[in-house]
């Protein structure tokens, strides 16, 4: 039976980095994280690399130093840049409308190639972005997701199936 995979957004690793999973508290859940990388379990897209490598941190450093190790970056391919023009028609045409900066925002993000890569490879998206119904002030991943078919899960979500313990 194929593993499942799964694309990380740059939030699922900015938020626990930042808040609830610090590094220099829970060094063993970015260890398995970094294990779920190297596997090739969790895939890391360009939009996630280039959202999270330039701050610079220990983030970055941590996640620059997988890929330096060999993992590969999923760099859009001519399907995934398909599905992407799909979604952002997608989100242009919504009903109700999202405001103009929402769009705006939404095509200046990795949010689109994240979940275009979930599509086109059928993989689930992991993201700490929450459902808001009718929202369109912001255009927010699980939204996208349930309207164009596309899983997503949260963190917390994944660390269970994946059967992450500490």
């Amino acid at each position: 039976m194929p593993q499942d995979k799964y694309v990380i957004d740059s939030c699922s690793l900015i938020t626990p980095f930042n808040g609830s999973y610090p590094m220099d508290v829970f060094p063993s859940f970015w260890v398995k994280l970094k294990e779920k990388i190297i596997s090739g379990e969790i895939v890391i897209c360009r939009a996630t690399y280039d959202e999270v490598v330039p701050t610079g941190d220990k983030l970055s450093l941590w996640l620059k130093s997988i890929i330096d190790s060999g993992v590969k970056i999923l760099e859009p391919d001519e399907d995934i840049l398909e599905k992407f023009t799909k979604l952002v028609d997608h989100v242009d045409n919504h009903n109700p409308p999202y405001k103009a900066s929402a769009v705006s925002e939404f095509m200046g993000c990795g949010d689109p190639f994240i979940m275009a890569t979930a599509k086109s490879k059928g993989y689930t998206v992991i993201t700490e972005e929450l459902y808001a119904p009718g929202a369109t002030k912001r255009v927010k991943i699980p939204n996208v997701c349930l309207e164009e078919s596309i899983d997503y899960m949260n963190l917390t979500s994944y660390m269970k199936k994946a059967g992450f313990h500490f």
